[in-house]
């Protein structure tokens, strides 16, 4: 593929053995420029769950992002889906300094951790929580151009207790 910019990518993986190349794509994706990357590591619920409970762990447990995939200047929208109790952690900052849509679905993510994001997205105006657990305090207080909050959670997933959100 020889386009520097792809406007576009949609990667699905759904075996054990896509893990290994997981982030080689990624990598060409961001190499390319790509402006709107979606990431689905999910499989269809009933599957997932049984799964969990024979094997007590997530299907793509292990699997981390990559940290290159955390700095990206070409993100403009970025979905996130994970397989159920999927976990997002990076030891660096995040900067997608041009990100405007962020969508994170199935990711237990902690206060520290959603902040360290949300602090690396200056220009952030969309934010979706679908599934998200572990969050305690959602403080957006700080995120003048954020416009859109969507947090949507059935139980037993938790969080966030509490969102501050002045600006929106």
């Amino acid at each position: 593929y020889t386009d520097p910019k792809t406007k576009n990518l949609y990667l699905k993986a759904t075996k054990r053995e896509d893990i290994p190349h997981i982030d080689r794509w990624i990598k060409c994706a961001m190499s390319h420029n790509v402006e709107n990357l979606s990431l689905d590591f999910s499989r269809p619920y009933y599957e997932e769950y049984k799964l969990f409970l024979e094997l007590g762990s997530s299907f793509f447990e292990g699997y981390k992002l990559p940290d290159f995939f955390y700095n990206s200047s070409s993100f403009k929208q970025l979905n996130i889906k994970l397989s159920l109790f999927g976990t997002m952690v990076s030891e660096y900052s995040v900067s997608w300094t041009s990100l405007q849509k962020l969508s994170l679905t199935n990711c237990s993510l902690f206060d520290e951790f959603l902040a360290k994001i949300l602090s690396g997205c200056p220009v952030l105006k969309y934010l979706r929580l679908y599934e998200c657990g572990e969050l305690k305090i959602l403080d957006l207080s700080k995120f003048l151009r954020l416009r859109i909050l969507e947090v949507i959670r059935h139980l037993p997933v938790q969080g966030p207790r509490k969102i501050l959100a002045p600006h929106i």
